[in-house]
């Protein structure tokens, strides 16, 4: 049994009486699947009855199965769709399609010779196809146009089988235990309970989970349940109305068959006319052989332009019952299926005339019972203009809906209301907390505080929103941060933005180069907002006790912090660590060889190495200019060097050379050359023998200072 808390392990299934009890994958708590009448709860599964009422090898006309009677017409027993059609998807062979229409839903169009009689059929077929969105936290999961789109495109995928999907009625899931479906035991349930007579249902749940990967959706016959949080819905929809209508996948082994025992030879789907195909690597458990042994993806396609497979496999990987999601082609065979199965077995689902609510519908026909005919449309401007008491909507005349129903237009309501999400309604069955209102205790129908009507001229109309403030401009006074929306509020309550903000109401100023700084004894209010340009005073340090540790000297405040990183006082700090000693009458002296850091301070006791005495210098030559600029370089002079013993100079130029002077005698001794570039560096040698140079042209040379020749060069 469940604990009293509701906590159970996410892989935790019981059974209580005939209801499946399956703990959420976050463990919050517990879901309940009731197992129905022919299915009965064991061993933490829901097992179906073994039933021998259902079947007389019949499929009487206007059956959608084979229902064990001889009745004509009757649309198939319940027991007999709830024995048969099960959920195709994922494949995971053999119990995944056991209600696949080749299996047993479909007999007739088993035959290539019946499925050929449609080879030349272009008549449109119409399927109307009824969603049911689930709408949790006052939000739709899917909204209705992207829902519209998606039949849109299901019209384009299957033209080639000439069977067109519109739009049928439209339904809203508000509990959230049944949006957040498990496919394993809730799959079924699900299916059955929103299954309809004449149409397909598609299910938008919030999440499906369970299975060996991520479930985009499943399948029978009656129905579709998506997986709105999917990527890619549209090709998802379109794979699993493949299901629907007959198809399967085109893998290597199918059923418990493997590819060798079977007539198609390398071919994968019981059609024979799409190559095999293992499915894409890193999804597991795709089929099921009759060795036993489970078949894993293993081939990989390159932006869906090519594909690699171990065993040299080709699949038709742009194919839409593949598991690539490259394409949403479609065989010959595969668009005769399809057709065979909506002229059969989806009969009760179709239609060779189209469906219909509203004449804007039916392409410039009338709307009559439910159907498009040829006749020209009531065109009307007012509601008297139209007769049978339907009314005036968008230039044409519809039939008033019933309380509960969605409408485009609240004319189509006919004088009732209409609710948040569409829906005609009636007096305070419209004023409910689904639409952010109440009703007041004089009978009035008043929005929550906080919001507004939608309409607020139009009393039909109470439906209410939430109240968006207005943004006030740069420049203005706000009233609070939120009114300068994404802008800042600076300390005079003006709304302002980036380095309009910047200036003496924040404490910053603008520099000479345009960057917005603080004022001096200010740091910024947030340091990691660029938008911010706040500042607030410095917050002051925490003063440190005497004998306390501290990690600056601004921790001791007024005090002093000795080398040991103590805080001290006078002579409190008067220690080794500082160098210095307390005298015999109580005063600091330094030690021997040190003077005080700040003699002019007598609470600074720390002292330093006493300088040195100052060296002095005596002028030992003066170098005439004219013998220099006379014999000496054309460009700058980049460096000079003396010889150890004094007696010779090289300067470096950048006219390329290096010149040696006779110092005594103010002359030019010899100019050497050899650089490609600019001498920046000349330096002697100790025996002052060998002159080292570098310069631009990224060498560095030695010189015989004696010849004047090179005697190495490195770059």
């Amino acid at each position: 049994m469940p604990s009293s808390s509701g906590v159970c392990q996410s892989t935790e299934r019981q059974c209580e009486g005939n209801t499946l009890k399956v703990c959420r994958s976050d463990g919050s708590g517990w879901a309940a699947v009731p197992c129905g009448e022919f299915h009965v709860c064991a061993d933490g599964q829901c097992k179906r009855k073994q039933l021998s009422t259902c079947g007389n090898n019949t499929v009487e006309s206007g059956e959608q199965c084979d229902d064990g009677n001889q009745i004509s017409g009757d649309g198939c027993s319940r027991h007999c769709l709830k024995e048969n059609v099960e959920i195709f998807e994922p494949m995971q062979a053999p119990q995944g399609m056991e209600g696949s229409p080749f299996v047993l839903g479909s007999r007739t169009c088993r035959s290539s010779t019946t499925r050929n009689k449609y080879a030349n059929t272009t008549s449109t077929l119409y399927v109307k196809v009824s969603p049911i969105i689930c709408k949790l936290d006052d939000k739709d999961v899917i909204s209705l146009d992207e829902v519209k789109s998606h039949i849109n495109f299901l019209s384009n995928v299957y033209k080639g089988a000439h069977v067109k999907f519109v739009l049928g009625s439209v339904r809203y899931e508000t509990d959230k235990d049944e949006c957040e479906v498990f496919f394993d035991t809730e799959g079924s349930s699900i299916l059955r309970k929103y299954s309809k007579r004449d149409a397909i249902s598609v299910f938008y749940a919030r999440n499906i989970f369970g299975g060996n990967f991520p479930i985009g959706g499943f399948a029978n016959l009656s129905g579709v349940v998506m997986n709105a949080s999917a990527f890619g819905q549209r090709n998802i929809l379109a794979h699993e109305l493949g299901h629907s209508f007959g198809l399967d996948h085109p893998h290597s082994c199918y059923h418990g068959k493997d590819t060798s025992s079977r007539t198609c030879g390398t071919r994968g789907d019981q059609l024979c006319d799409t190559p095999a195909d293992p499915g894409p690597a890193g999804v597991n458990g795709l089929d099921r052989c009759s060795d036993g042994t489970t078949k894993n993806g293993a081939c990989t396609v390159t932006r869906c332009e090519s594909i690699s497979c171990p065993g040299g496999e080709k699949p038709h990987f742009k194919n839409l019952m593949s598991y690539y999601h490259c394409g949403v082609e479609l065989t010959q065979e595969q668009n005769l299926v399809v057709r065979c199965v909506a002229e059969n077995d989806q009969k009760a689902r179709t239609s060779a005339r189209r469906p219909c609510t509203v004449n804007t519908e039916c392409d410039g026909g009338t709307c009559e019972s439910g159907f498009c005919t040829n006749k020209p449309a009531n065109v009307c401007t007012a509601h008297s203009q139209c007769t049978d008491g339907k009314v005036c909507v968008g230039g044409q005349c519809g039939t008033c809906r019933a309380d509960g129903l969605v409408v485009s237009d609240v004319a189509l309501c006919c004088g009732k209301k209409v609710d948040n999400i569409g829906r005609c309604c009636t007096g305070n069955n419209c004023c409910l907390s689904s639409v952010n209102a109440f009703v007041t205790s004089t009978g009035a129908c008043q929005c929550k505080d906080g919001y507004e009507r939608i309409r607020p001229g139009d009393a039909s109309d109470v439906r209410c929103q939430k109240i968006v403030p207005q943004c006030v401009a740069d420049g203005d006074s706000a009233s609070s941060d939120a009114a300068c929306c994404s802008h800042e509020r600076n300390d005079q309550g003006k709304c302002c933005t980036g380095k309009v903000c910047c200036g003496p109401q924040n404490n910053s100023f603008t520099t000479s180069s345009g960057k917005c700084t603080c004022n001096s004894g200010y740091e910024w209010v947030t340091t990691n907002d660029p938008k911010d340009f706040r500042c607030q005073l410095k917050q002051q340090p925490t003063c440190k006790a005497d004998g306390e540790a501290a990690t600056s000297a601004t921790d001791c405040c007024s005090k002093e912090r000795d080398d040991s990183g103590v805080c001290c006082r006078g002579v409190a700090c008067c220690t080794a660590a500082v160098n210095a000693v307390p005298g015999a009458n109580g005063a600091c002296s330094c030690q021997a060889g040190y003077v005080r850091i700040n003699p002019q301070d007598p609470n600074d006791v720390r002292c330093k190495v006493k300088p040195a005495a100052a060296v002095k210098c005596t002028l030992q030559h003066t170098f005439s200019a004219g013998g220099f600029l006379r014999s000496g370089h054309t460009d700058i002079i980049s460096n000079m060097a003396f010889s150890s013993d004094g007696k010779t100079l090289a300067s470096a130029s950048w006219d390329k050379t290096i010149i040696l002077w006779d110092v005594s005698a103010n002359k030019r001794i010899r100019t050497i050359k050899g650089h490609t570039s600019g001498v920046t560096g000349v330096v002697f040698s100790l025996d002052g023998k060998t002159l080292y140079t570098v310069g631009y042209d990224k060498t560095i040379r030695s010189w015989n200072v004696s010849t004047g020749k090179q005697t190495q060069a490195l770059s």
